[in-house]
């Protein structure tokens, strides 16, 4: 085994290790009759949440899986962009994303798995370098190459944005902000590629990355 990739099994094993250690406490805690149901709810909650964590960090893998093997995408319907990014808007988090659609690009379709491609939209929209950051996404809609689409969203890079841009779809993120193993932007890069698509990071100045999708309009894939 090559030595990033053992480097990132041993990350991979202290991450899933993440959200067991608070479980087992608060299960040890519950066995104890003296604890108070205030403080029983609380510790209930620990394990809700550390469970749900260990769940999503599981469909990660899971996903990658599929991506290596070339099995996401399940099904294919025609889907309009417009309404695919007002059905993620809630599960982003913090403000709705702004928007700006080009003249001729607001009734855009794309034939494709739509669960695949919500997934791909929430995690280039949800995608951010600081913890906490609030501020809405801005997302410009606008004519691709012949019979496609594109997706431009802006982010402001807080140190070398250039060599960010170079490994932010090559490798698993080092310290994902989402709790999870940062394999999300590899996993969306798949998706989009599986559409007949591309997801590339662009950095047109040193603080600045763009993340940049590309996908093939209804009718338009050569698949």
């Amino acid at each position: 085994m090559s030595r990033p990739r053992t480097a990132w099994m041993n990350r991979l094993a202290h991450d899933l290790r993440g959200p067991l250690s608070p479980m087992q406490t608060a299960v040890f805690l519950l066995r104890d009759d003296r604890v108070e149901p205030p403080e029983r709810t609380e510790l209930l909650d620990i394990v809700d949440r550390q469970t749900r964590r260990l769940g999503g960090m599981i469909d990660e893998i899971g996903d990658w899986v599929r991506a290596e093997q070339g099995r996401l995408i399940s099904r294919r319907e025609d889907i309009e962009v417009a309404m695919l990014l007002d059905e993620i808007a809630p599960r982003l988090g913090g403000a709705a994303p702004q928007v700006r659609f080009a003249p001729g690009t607001e009734a855009s379709q794309l034939n494709g798995d739509a669960l695949r491609l919500g997934q791909l939209l929430r995690t280039v929209l949800g995608f951010r370098f600081k913890r906490g950051e609030q501020a809405p996404a801005q997302v410009e809609v606008e004519p691709g190459g012949l019979g496609r689409v594109r997706l431009r969203r802006r982010l402001d890079c807080p140190y070398q944005a250039r060599d960010q841009a170079g490994i932010l779809l090559e490798e698993p993120l080092p310290e994902p902000l989402d709790e999870g193993l940062g394999l999300g932007l590899l996993v969306a890069r798949a998706i989009a590629e599986a559409h007949d698509g591309q997801l590339r990071a662009h950095a047109p100045d040193g603080d600045t990355i763009e993340l940049i999708l590309e996908l093939p309009l209804a009718g338009k894939s050569p698949g």
